[in-house]
């Protein structure tokens, strides 16, 4: 619900709705108007209507509930977590675990990934569930022999369980068998099965919707808990895989995993994602080439220590001869690949014809590095069609030609990534290849992974990487990079078959749970506030705010029990306010009347709250003093 607002109860009625009784049938009509029946056309015959319950406002209804909306947590306090235990494969896309409460079950789960999913339900003669098997496969079209290839099952969890609950599906089955008892869904396309790991295992559900909310299926909810068998657990997950493969973000860092560099001093030449094109290769796990965490430490700055240059227009040798020694002795931190093997590379993922000739051995002032997956990257570049760079302002013409040495990086230059990743062996069938056990023999391959990149001034065109300095009129709107600077790029690294993820869930703790496990509030007391602060005439936590008698303010982040006493600016006792666990359902809000102890209004001004609570860690008194303003 995106409408509540914290600090709020809100009346929840769910509207119940009957189907009704309208059938389809067929009846005989005049199509003629001659008073003859002539025809059978198709019609519908109402037998009752659609109804709804009614609208009850009472929580003791069973389609009716009131629900508080905390404002905070409280002192001391947990919230429900999950806890990763192990995962195996990479994926840096989103997984967003979702408590709809702080009292989840507690217990081990696994996620397994797969691209085949095979439901098998057993039922009795009523029709009730008496038992699920799950199958979560891996497959992949494997070689048969050198000329042919077969779909084959490499991996597989099984997960057999009597739980009347079944298991839970958002996705559309690919075939569906029907026996005399037993039915057999097939789901086709790369997904995963949610199982609670603890024996004896039970089945969660099973998802191919990859794409946020959609991901849990809606009857999870449905799921009860009966006898000793796991009904719903308190949890959705979220998992979003549209965004695999593509680019995330980009920043600098002052050094590597130094601090990063804010944005308004950030270099100007930078990471363009819009012309940057991460590569595709082969292999069945249709792995996307320039995925994970590329750092670019570098060496030098943009254009050497000579920059930024001065104009000469009346004399265009003297900026000629600085700018070419500048980006001469500009530091070396990695030299483009030049060999035949390299230029087959390129030109297959480019569909050019690149030759080794073709290729310079162009000097870059950064090395890079994939450290998501832990590799070297080497760069390789075609040979400029032109050297000419334009320096100056275009948009006033106060500009200067110069001419690049031909072996030095530009920014603004196309440039190429290689790395050697780990994907299945393809056989000449154009199959995975299997060992003796039947699982794919990875290999190393070397691949080129972004065609091309471009590092560039992202704002204009490649003429405005403007290095100059203040002469006839023209000054550089530039940043240079700097020695040490890391620029940090991320793109999305997606799910495939290989992911499997374990996990636990612990449920929130707070009020008497939270003072008899000796949590420590200390750390928490300091976010003790009052809200609103100021109160200007009314707060939105008043139920009619014509009525002083509906004022409220809210104290936030209480612990679990302690005393409040409110005192004027000038030490007068004004009330005093107590709570026990009871008093705040689990969360930190206590909210108080405005009232002083005499049972008057308190008038505008100054106040001073004092907090006065035992810690439950260690038994010690602790005290949080603030202050608040009345305005009426």
């Amino acid at each position: 619900d995106q409408s509540v607002v914290a600090g709020y109860t809100y009346l929840y009625n769910v509207a119940g709705k009957t189907r009704g009784a309208n059938f389809a049938i067929v009846d005989s009509a005049d199509t003629t108007g001659d008073g003859m029946f002539d025809a059978i056309v198709p019609d519908s015959l109402p037998l009752a209507p659609s109804l709804t319950n009614p609208l009850a406002t009472s929580a003791t209804e069973p389609n009716v509930v009131n629900v508080y909306l905390p404002g905070s947590t409280q002192a001391g306090s947990e919230a429900a977590q999950v806890i990763i235990t192990s995962q195996t494969g990479f994926a840096t896309g989103e997984v967003d675990f979702q408590f709809t409460g702080q009292d989840p079950l507690e217990a081990p789960f696994n996620a397994v990934f797969g691209n085949e999913f095979e439901v098998t339900e057993v039922v009795d003669a009523e029709g009730l569930i008496v038992s699920t098997t799950v199958a979560a496969r891996d497959i992949v079209d494997a070689e048969t022999s050198p000329t042919t290839t077969a779909l084959t099952v490499v991996e597989e969890v099984v997960v057999t369980s009597d739980n009347p609950n079944g298991v839970q599906v958002a996705g559309s089955a690919s075939s569906i068998v029907v026996t005399a008892d037993t039915t057999v869904s097939t789901f086709s396309g790369l997904g995963f099965f949610l199982y609670q790991s603890d024996a004896p295992a039970q089945p969660m559900f099973v998802s191919l919707e990859l794409d946020g909310e959609k991901t849990t299926p809606a009857t999870f909810f449905n799921r009860l808990a009966v006898d000793d068998f796991t009904g719903y657990p308190g949890f959705v997950i979220n998992v979003d895989n549209e965004d695999a493969g593509d680019f995330d973000s980009t920043f600098y860092e002052v050094t590597a995993g130094g601090p990063t560099v804010a944005a308004a001093v950030a270099p100007t030449v930078t990471w363009d994602n819009q012309t940057s094109v991460s590569a595709t290769f082969d292999g069945t796990l249709a792995a996307v080439g320039g995925l994970g965490r590329y750092e670019m430490e570098w060496a030098d700055l943009t254009f050497g220590t000579g920059s930024p240059f001065t104009l000469v227009k009346a004399d265009p040798s003297v900026t000629q001869t600085a700018y070419t020694s500048s980006m001469e002795s500009r530091s070396v931190a990695t030299t483009g690949l030049t060999d035949a093997t390299t230029a087959a590379l390129v030109a297959a993922a480019t569909g050019l014809a690149v030759a080794d000739s073709d290729l310079v051995a162009v000097k870059l002032p950064f090395t890079v590095r994939n450290t998501l997956f832990d590799r070297d990257v080497d760069v390789a570049m075609i040979k400029r069609s032109t050297d000419d760079v334009l320096l100056g302002d275009v948009n006033t013409g106060d500009t200067l030609t110069v001419t690049a040495p031909s072996d030095v990086w530009v920014p603004g230059d196309n440039i190429y990534f290689l790395e050697t990743v780990e994907q299945d062996s393809i056989g000449a069938s154009g199959g995975v290849v299997l060992d003796g056990g039947g699982v794919p023999i990875k290999v190393q391959t070397r691949e080129v992974t972004f065609v091309p990149v471009v590092i560039s001034c992202l704002n204009f065109p490649r003429a405005s990487c403007n290095p100059v300095t203040g002469t006839e009129g023209v000054t550089g709107d530039w940043v240079s990079n700097a020695p040490g600077q890391n620029q940090v790029v991320d793109y999305f690294v997606g799910f495939n078959r290989d992911v499997a993820v374990a996990f636990s869930t612990q449920a929130g703790i707070a009020g008497e749970d939270a003072v008899a496990a000796g949590m420590d509030i200390r750390p928490q007391m300091d976010s003790i506030k009052v809200v609103p602060n100021p109160y200007i005439m009314f707060s939105r936590w008043q139920i009619a705010t014509t009525s002083l008698n509906d004022a409220r303010l809210l104290f936030s982040h209480l612990p679990p029990n302690g005393i409040i006493r409110i005192f004027t600016v000038s030490g007068s006792f004004v009330q005093e306010l107590s709570w026990t666990p009871d008093d705040l359902a689990g969360n930190g809000d206590l909210f108080w009347d405005m009232r002083t102890r005499e049972g008057t209004d308190t008038a505008g001004g100054l106040y001073i709250f004092v907090v006065t609570a035992t810690n439950p860690s260690d038994g010690s008194e602790v005290k949080k003093t603030g202050k608040f303003v009345i305005v009426r």
